[in-house]
């Protein structure tokens, strides 16, 4: 068993609480969802710096040094990787330890449990944190070896959030379509079980969609950069997506799925009396409820205006209540 955390803000907290108390952590998420991302980020908000290791790329000898035969005696020599004793607060990350074999698993025996690698000492104040997909399906995966899960203090399961993605892109200037599809459809925000040798929609993925698309390239090459199920729903909704206010409120959705992309559309751009009235009267619940999340997520400082509306008021508290027991 592990811990669960849903969102990235929630996990970037644990992680600081741990890094702060030298505690060793282990992440399991899918892939793309910003695991190595937050961990820099706690550990910048720290000032701590972070070296990036990626064992799986390595040699035996890389990952735990070559033997040196002196005065009859085997040594081992210290990889360079190892950060010295004089290097002070700092934090070892492990990334894709999943893809690790067991004998490139080996040497984080002995420097979760002492701070040493072949009798090579590193500062008691370097911290430890690994990260991968631990999923039994996970793609070219290692089974992680007992003794090396027990030595990690916490073992954290991530999966994304929606709002936690949409509030990071925004303040990246991701393309708002691309966070009004995802309101509309949360399912292909990532995928738990990536298949193999095929594109999967992902955190990352649509991060990469936004500047591929800011390239100049065709819609169409979606399906190449999300998947083929992503991509195509995100192509199929774009028109949706793009229109004007004026536009959206003029439409007559045909579908229940339109009637929730209209209202994830409708969400990007600041309430008024207009589009709350279309909202309450032409809309079903479930695209009331879309579009209420939605005014959570990119416009949460006029959500009084949705609290106050007879229709959508008791939409509004129930979710205003759920953020709150978050």
């Amino acid at each position: 068993m592990m811990y669960k955390i849903s969102g990235g803000k929630q996990l970037k907290e644990c992680l600081k609480t741990a890094l702060e108390h030298n505690l060793s952590v282990l992440i399991s998420g899918p892939p793309g969802c910003g695991k190595s991302e937050i961990t820099a980020q706690a550990a910048a908000e720290l000032g701590m710096p972070v070296d990036e290791l990626r064992l799986y790329l390595m040699e035996p000898g890389e990952a735990k040094g070559l033997p040196d035969i002196r005065d009859d005696a085997t040594y081992w020599t210290r990889p360079n990787w190892l950060p010295l004793p004089v290097d002070g607060k700092r934090v070892l990350f492990f990334d894709d330890i999943h893809l690790a074999s067991e004998q490139l698993q080996s040497p984080l025996f002995e420097l979760l449990l002492c701070h040493r690698l072949h009798g090579h000492e590193t500062s008691d104040e370097t911290r430890f944190v690994a990260a991968g997909n631990l999923s039994l399906h996970s793609a070219g995966a290692s089974e992680l070896l007992a003794p090396v899960m027990d030595r990690f203090d916490i073992a954290i399961e991530f999966s994304p959030t929606v709002e936690d993605f949409i509030q990071y892109a925004t303040s990246r200037n991701v393309s708002s379509k691309i966070s009004a599809f995802l309101i509309a459809y949360p399912e292909f925000l990532y995928d738990p079980d990536p298949p193999t040798s095929q594109k999967f929609h992902s955190p990352r993925s649509w991060f990469t969609l936004h500047r591929v698309l800011s390239a100049g390239y065709d819609l169409n090459i979606a399906v190449g950069v999300v998947g083929v199920n992503a991509g195509a729903k995100f192509i199929d909704s774009y028109p949706i997506l793009g229109k004007s206010i004026n536009d959206l409120l003029k439409s007559k959705p045909e579908s229940v799925k339109d009637q929730v992309v209209i209202a994830a559309a409708l969400s990007r751009h600041k309430p008024n009396v207009k589009v709350l009235d279309f909202v309450a009267k032409r809309l079903t619940a479930e695209a009331q409820m879309c579009y209420v999340m939605g005014e959570m997520t990119f416009n949460f400082d006029d959500i009084y205006k949705l609290a106050d509306h007879p229709t959508l008021s008791r939409i509004t508290d129930e979710l205003l209540k759920k953020m709150e027991g978050k």
